[in-house]
Parts: structure tokens; C-alpha cells; sequence
């Protein structure tokens, strides 16, 4: 089973039309893969929650988490930059995309315990924080093997 994780929330994550991670191409992806006809009985979508303070606080600074939240250029931590521009709801805009991993992480590592599920594919889009510089973050493709 393949699980893409997507919701047209992502679209809040948008640091612009001229910024190479443009939400519109996750959305154009989507659909694209619904008129082909390849989200079917082996591929599911899957509606990504909010991630938690707490999944938050395991990669990310705690100083880190307050500047995104506060939604206004921090170059010490590299908000406001040309590369991470900042914008109004970018704090839950990015809990949603890091949900998405999360998530996605979560039921990589469930599924493949589960001894009737031999292989899952979960695809999320990029986590927000890679300016984290503190801490990194992982996860842009995860293929068990």
C-alpha cells in the first residue's frame, strides 16, 4: 500500500510564486495522480494532522519554535531571509507539513511490524525548519525496502 499524504492546506505553505518550494506543485501533483487514476486500491490519501509541541520540540529548539511562531523576520535563525521568507500562518502551515511526516514516519514503522503488510510508501513533501540551525530535520521520501 502507498499512503500520499496531502491536503490542499498545504497550499498555506507558500513562500511565493518566484520560491522553488511553490505549494501549487504539490497540488498540481495530486491531481494529476487522480485524473491518471493512481490514487486506487493501492494507493491512499491521507488527510496529514497538525504535529504536536512535543514531536516539535524533539528537532527544533524551543527558541527556535517561539521565533516561527512569532511570524516575523529572525535571521538568527534564518526567518526573513530570501530562502524562508516569512509569512502570515507559516507556524501552522509548517506543524501541518511536519504532521505529514510525522505521520508518515509513524506508519512506516507500524506497517512494517505488521506481518501481513510486506511494503508501504509514504511521500510527503518537504518538512519546514531546514533553517533550523540548531538541529536538522529529515524526511523528504521514504521507500522501505
Amino acid at each position: 500500500m502507498i499512503y500520499l499524504y496531502y491536503s490542499d492546506k498545504f497550499q498555506s505553505y507558500n513562500f511565493g510564486p518566484e520560491h522553488p518550494f511553490n505549494p501549487a506543485r504539490l497540488m498540481l501533483t495530486c491531481r494529476l495522480m487522480e485524473e491518471l487514476g493512481l490514487i486506487d486500491g493501492q494507493t491512499c490519501l491521507v488527510e496529514p494532522s497538525l504535529a504536536s509541541e512535543a514531536d516539535l520540540q524533539r528537532v527544533h529548539t524551543t527558541e527556535y519554535l517561539a521565533a516561527v511562531r512569532m511570524e516575523e523576520p529572525d535571521f538568527a535563525f534564518g526567518l526573513g531571509s530570501d530562502d524562508t521568507p516569512v509569512f502570515p500562518g507559516i507556524y501552522d502551515a509548517s506543524r501541518l507539513l511536519a504532521g505529514a511526516s510525522i505521520t508518515a514516519a509513524r506508519s512506516i514503522i507500524d506497517e512494517a511490524a505488521a506481518p501481513s503488510i510486506s511494503e508501504a510508501a509514504c511521500i510527503t513533501p518537504c518538512p519546514p525548519g531546514h533553517q533550523d540551525f540548531a538541529s536538522s530535520t529529515i524526511l523528504l521520501l521514504l521507500l522501505p525496502s
